[in-house]
């Protein structure tokens, strides 16, 4: 197996920059009912309840990676709604009952990177999506009360001025953790404990206070020196745009639109979206970060049902049909379904991997299309 990896990567390479992307008119559902089924087997893969980090080409199959798992339970609760297919919704309690078996004492969730362990707080708002998310499904206690030491850790470790300095990934601080505040405003609905409300007002303001005049933020980088890509572009912009939604605050809203028409701005012909920009919107690879182009095809999505602007439909729609033209096709259970960190897959973000999370984001950016495709026809009828 290990020299049938090394020589397949050669192929994907030169598939990706020879050959067109395939043009089959895969519809919509057919293209979420082959995500599913990749993160299936990645949950398969991950020991049966969390999900593999994913597949990559030079090692196989990753670790069960917390993080992504956390978030990808309410996709996997979704799904369910949308098919009434219960065996999505199963996994999505197995994956939750795993996600209670690493949770430290002290509510944290632990990233797991090459084997350390090590508390994180992006870690653990991704996993406070996952318990808010089981708790409201299904009104079991331990999942109520796994959220809270959740959402108790994260406050008592936020810095005074909203932002989060420690126990944060590679040690730098990160505009994108406002997602974090996003997840503590979901479990301030549940659980009404005014900590957790001022804990995210106060991330909200103070990432507010990164966002340039041109809508770029400052700190938004995974690592020190790297270029920002699309992925945390798509993380800061949706969780500014959803705390707007959830407090109706025009001035977060508006924030999130700042960085949202700059995107649409930036999408090429065939959908795409640049993996990577510096500060002043200029594209530093040529590649595209899928993850990326999902997510912000999901903003755009998000502004088209509060605004009935058709400039966002048509380019989540775009960016959409994009997306299915590079889910993967080669048939073996480990790629197909799939969707890669970047296309081609020898790009800069996630070189050569097929991340759990690109599906994730694939699969929610599908399904709300479908979602306000229908509402629209039922208008019109």
């Amino acid at each position: 197996m290990r020299i049938f990896r090394r020589a397949a990567i050669p192929f994907f390479i030169l598939r990706d920059i020879c050959l067109p992307l395939h043009t089959n008119k895969t519809n919509r559902t057919e293209a979420l009912q082959k995500a599913m089924k990749w993160l299936c087997y990645a949950q398969d893969r991950g020991e049966g309840r969390g999900v593999s980090e994913g597949y990559d080409l030079r090692k196989s199959w990753l670790l069960p990676f917390p993080e992504t798992t956390g978030y990808i339970v309410p996709t996997f609760f979704d799904y369910y709604h949308f098919t009434r297919e219960s065996i999505y919704k199963d996994r999505a309690l197995r994956m939750l009952e795993w996600l209670l078996s690493v949770q430290a004492e002290n509510g944290s969730i632990s990233g797991i990177i090459e084997g350390a362990k090590s508390p994180l707080v992006f870690d653990t708002g991704q996993v406070l999506f996952g318990f808010v998310r089981g708790y409201k499904e299904t009104n079991k206690e331990r999942y109520l009360a796994a959220a809270e030491k959740a959402g108790d850790w994260l406050v008592s470790i936020q810095d005074q001025d909203g932002k989060w300095s420690r126990n944060v990934y590679q040690n730098i601080v990160h505009s994108y953790n406002v997602r974090v505040a996003w997840a503590l405003l979901e479990l301030s609905e549940i659980l009404p404990k005014k900590e957790y409300f001022n804990a995210a007002k106060r991330n909200l303001a103070w990432t507010l206070t990164q966002q340039q005049n041109n809508g770029w933020f400052n700190y938004n980088t995974f690592e020190k020196d790297t270029p920002v890509f699309t992925h945390a572009l798509g993380y800061v912009t949706r969780s500014i745009l959803e705390a707007g939604i959830l407090l109706e605050n025009s001035k977060f809203i508006s924030a999130a639109k700042k960085t949202a028409d700059v995107l649409l701005s930036l999408q090429k012909q065939n959908g795409g979206l640049p993996g990577s920009f510096d500060s002043k919107w200029n594209p530093t690879n040529s590649s595209v970060c899928l993850t990326g182009s999902a997510q912000v095809g999901i903003v755009w999505l998000r502004f088209y049902q509060i605004t009935n602007d058709l400039r966002y439909l048509k380019a989540a729609e775009l960016g959409n049909s994009f997306l299915i033209k590079t889910q993967e096709r080669i048939p073996f259970y480990s790629l197909r379904g799939a969707i890669k960190g970047s296309h081609p897959i020898h790009g800069n973000y996630l070189t050569f991997v097929y991340p759990n999370w690109a599906a994730k984001f694939f699969v929610d950016a599908l399904l709300l299309e479908i979602l306000v495709t229908k509402k629209n026809s039922e208008k019109n009828m």
